[in-house]
C-alpha cells in the first residue's frame, strides 16, 4: 500500500517509452539476469544483481508492455545520506507531518499479545512515514501530481541490501516520467548532488505473475 494514503496510469502506450528521456538509453547488450524467469531469485542472484548497481539505463526486459506487464520494479533515485534524511524530517516537521509508532520488539513475547501504554511506552519517530509525507508535500507545491506510489524505498548496492533511496520514478512509470527541469529542481531544493541513477529494488525484486 502506498503511504500516500497516510499523508493525506494512464494506459501504457509502447511508443511513449521512447521519450523516457537520455537517461534511458540503452546498449546493444542486456545481463540476461533480467530477463523474465518462472522462479525466483535466490540470495546469490540478488547479490550478482545488488552487484551491478547503479545501472546506466532499464534493460529492455524491465520496461513495461503488453508481454510484461509487472516486471521487478527498478529505482530512478538517489541514495538517502545523513545530510538529506535530516533536511526531509526538518521539513515534516515544519509543516506538521511527522508521524510516530511504537516499535514491536519480537524479543519480548509480551509485546505480541500485550497491547501497549501510551502513558508508560513512549512512540518512537517514524522517519520513513515522516519522510515520504514530506516529499510528497514538496512536489505538490511544485504543481506536480504524484511521480509515483512511493517516494522513499529501500535499493540493491553491492555488498548491501536495503539502502534508503528517493524514488524520482520507476520502470513502472518510465512511459510519463517527471520532466527533466522539474527532477532538477527537486534537486535542488533537497540538496541531491547529480542526476538519480538506477537501483533494483532492495525488498522484492522478483519476478511475479
Amino acid at each position: 500500500m502506498s503511504n500516500s494514503t497516510v499523508c493525506s496510469k494512464e494506459p501504457f502506450d509502447p511508443n511513449e517509452a521512447a521519450r523516457s528521456s537520455k537517461n534511458n538509453a540503452q546498449p546493444d547488450h542486456d545481463d540476461p539476469i533480467f530477463l523474465p524467469r518462472e522462479y525466483v531469485y535466490t540470495w546469490q542472484d540478488l547479490a550478482y544483481i545488488a552487484s551491478l548497481a547503479p545501472l546506466s539505463h532499464v534493460p529492455e526486459s524491465l520496461i513495461p508492455s503488453e508481454d510484461i506487464p509487472e516486471p521487478p520494479v527498478i529505482h530512478y533515485a538517489w541514495l538517502i545520506d545523513d545530510r538529506v534524511r535530516k533536511h526531509l524530517l526538518e521539513e515534516a516537521k515544519r509543516r506538521g507531518l511527522l508521524f510516530y509508532g511504537y516499535r514491536l520488539n519480537v524479543t519480548d513475547p509480551r509485546q505480541l499479545t500485550a497491547p501497549f501504554d501510551p502513558k508508560t511506552e513512549k512512540p518512537d519517530l517514524d522517519e520513513d512515514t515522516s519522510m515520504e509525507c514530506a516529499a510528497e508535500a514538496i512536489i505538490k507545491e511544485m504543481g506536480s501530481g504524484r511521480w509515483t506510489d512511493q517516494y522513499i524505498n529501500f535499493v540493491l548496492l553491492p555488498n548491501e541490501f536495503n539502502v534508503p533511496a528517493f524514488t524520482v520514478y520507476t520502470n513502472h512509470e518510465i512511459h510519463d516520467p517527471p520532466s527533466d527541469e522539474a527532477i532538477e529542481r527537486l534537486r535542488v531544493q533537497l540538496g541531491f548532488t547529480g542526476k538519480p541513477k538506477w537501483y533494483p529494488d532492495g525488498l522484492g525484486f522478483q519476478w511475479i505473475e
